[in-house]
This record gives C-alpha cells, structure tokens and sequence, in this order.
C-alpha cells in the first residue's frame, strides 16, 4: 500500500515534554510505520499557548520550508491565520515554493470563528490561489464543521480537508452532517490516534463513502502504526483502503507525491 501522512505536527508543546518531539524523531517513526510520503503541517509553536503572535506564525511556517527542502519525501503547508495581513503575504508567497501543498488553519487555536470575516477571508484566499486547506475542526464553536459548510457550498471550488472529522467522538454527528454536504471536494480526516478503534472507519465509508475520507498521524507523541493498522484492519475493500492511504490526498493537493 501506498501511504501518504497529511498531518504532521512537531515541535515544543509547552510545559508538556512528553509531547514535544523534533522534527528528525517525527519523520524517523513515520518512516519506520512505512509511510511514503509526509506533509508536515506546523509546529507546536504556530499554534499554543494562545494568543500566538503573528511572528511565531511566520517563523514556523520558515523554519517547516527549511526542513522538508532537505528530504525528498517531505512537503509542507504553509500555517495560514486569515486576520493577520502579514501571514496571509507569506503564505501566498509561500505557495509558490515546489515544496508548499496548501495552507493549515486552526481556529480554535488562533481563537476566530469560521463563521465570521476570517472564515470567509480564507475561503476566498483559497479560491484565489486555487489552494487546498486543511482546517482543524473540533466540537468547539470556532470550527465546528457546521459553520464550515456553508463556506464549501458557497466556495464549491474550494479544496478542504477537515481535520479530525472521522476520528473522535463527536465524528458520527460530524458524519451524519456531511452525508447532507456531499461535495467532491471537502474531505474527512481519519487523522488522530483515537481513531484506531474497531468498526468506526468501516461505519464513516458506509456514510460518507471512501472517496472522502484521508489518512494522517497528527500528534507526534504517539506512533502512527495503530492509526494505519486501523485502516489496513478496517472491513472495506483494498481499493478503498488504497483511496484513504494515498490516492485522495493526492486530489486534496493534485499532486503525485508518491512515484
């Protein structure tokens, strides 16, 4: 199987050093779980302790380029917070870099709602560079996925992936909400260690079909094999499992990153 990673974070969390771990470390583990490709999509410091200053953003999103240059099997995505001017420059600049996909965005992080100017600011910046995203949702406000939807169905153009839709509790209502938004571009992430549970990707496919949902690792303090595992152990089709492995996140950034 091929195996794209679309969610890498690293980096210091603070006052958690069981959680903070190197960019080297990260990649080391991947690789060992067979992973063929990774995207790395920010570093701790873009996103906590809150409120993160723009500076913080723009570093991250220089120091993640520096990384992914130097390996072959590595991109990025360029942390994007849609109300900071000097962020959205960079990252429009950034995505002209071979090694930039997309954008990353966390409002619940950054602390503005996808409901509001920001959220919109970022569908059009998307549409505008003909960008993929991918946006952090939770159960929290600022980026529940109810507040989502209606951007993609106003922005059908627009490229999003959903982070942690398909993977923590709250999923199956997330789930039951996009079988109501079935657009071919907006994607579910099986994307967080808790997702490697018995029967729950089988019952995403069956609500919201394989050609939506991707694969990622996310939090790098725990080992990507049993979030694989709960894909290759999962009751579908090995096309199907081949679909949320690799060849959807390759439409997500509608680039071949596995030769």
């Amino acid at each position: 199987m091929r195996i794209i990673d679309t969610h890498i974070h690293y980096g210091v969390y603070p006052g958690i050093p069981w959680i903070s771990v190197d960019f080297a470390r990260v990649l080391e583990e991947t690789r060992a779980a067979g992973t063929n490709a990774h995207v790395l999509v920010s570093t701790f410091e873009q996103l906590v302790p809150a409120p993160v200053a723009a500076d913080a953003i723009l570093r991250g999103n220089e120091e993640i380029l520096r990384a992914v240059e130097r390996e072959p099997d590595c991109w990025m995505l360029a942390v994007l917070h849609p109300g900071m001017p000097e962020v959205v420059a960079q990252a429009g600049q950034l995505l002209k870099e071979p090694k930039c996909l997309g954008v990353k965005c966390g409002p619940v992080y950054h602390t503005y709602d996808m409901a509001g100017p920001a959220g919109r600011a970022l569908f059009e910046f998307l549409v505008e560079h003909d960008a993929p995203a991918i946006i952090h949702t939770t159960d929290d406000p600022y980026d529940h996925p109810e507040r989502i939807f209606p951007l993609t169905d106003e922005f059908p153009e627009a490229r999003v992936l959903l982070a942690h839709f398909a993977s923590i509790g709250w999923g199956i209502a997330h789930a039951e909400l996009a079988a109501q938004h079935p657009s071919r571009n907006v994607w579910a992430g099986y994307d967080y260690p808790l997702c490697a549970r018995y029967g729950l990707l089988d019952t995403y496919v069956k609500m919201i079909g394989a050609d939506r949902i991707i694969y990622g690792s996310d939090m790098p303090c725990y080992y990507p094999k049993p979030t694989i595992e709960g894909v290759l152990s999962a009751h579908i089709s090995a096309e199907d499992k081949q679909k949320i492995l690799a060849d959807n996140a390759e439409r997500l950034f509608r680039r071949n990153l596995v030769g």
